[in-house]
C-alpha cells in the first residue's frame, strides 16, 4: 500500500457502474482517493470544482465523449493541468496513438488488471 505521500486523488469517469466501482475500489484499496462520475458533463464539473491529480476517462461516456471532454478541459486552466488516462474496451489499434496526440498521458485497455491500473496511476499522476 502506498504511503500518504504517494496517495493520489483520482476522478474515474465511466458510465458502466461496475467498471467505475471496480476502478474506484482498486484505487481506494491501494490508498488513493477515488471519486466517480457516470457522465462527461458531471466529470467536467467535478474537475472544475475539486483538485484532482489524475482523471481516468472512458472513451464512450454519455453526454460528453472523451474527445469532447478533452477539448472542453483545454478551455479551463485548472482542468487542463490534470493528466488524463484514456480507458476503453475498443480494439482499435490506432486509438492509443490518437489519445496521446490529443494529450492523454496514458492508455488502459479493458479488461485491465489491478496492477496495470496502479502502475499507470503511479506513472502518470503528478
Amino acid at each position: 500500500m502506498p504511503s500518504a505521500v504517494n496517495s493520489r486523488k483520482v476522478l474515474v469517469v465511466d458510465d458502466d457502474d461496475d467498471i467505475r466501482l471496480l476502478l474506484c475500489t482498486i484505487l481506494r484499496q491501494a490508498g488513493h482517493e477515488a471519486t466517480g462520475s457516470a457522465t462527461g458533463r458531471g466529470a467536467l464539473e467535478l474537475a472544475r470544482s475539486e483538485p484532482f491529480d489524475l482523471i481516468l476517462l472512458d472513451l464512450h461516456v454519455p453526454d460528453l465523449d472523451a474527445w469532447t471532454f478533452l477539448v472542453r478541459s483545454w478551455e479551463d486552466p485548472k482542468v487542463k493541468k490534470i493528466p488524463v488516462v484514456m480507458v476503453t474496451a475498443s480494439d482499435d489499434e490506432g486509438l492509443a496513438e490518437r489519445a496521446e496526440a490529443w494529450g492523454c498521458r496514458a492508455f488502459l485497455r479493458k479488461p485491465f488488471q489491478p496492477e496495470e491500473v496502479l502502475a499507470t496511476v503511479a506513472a502518470t499522476a503528478r
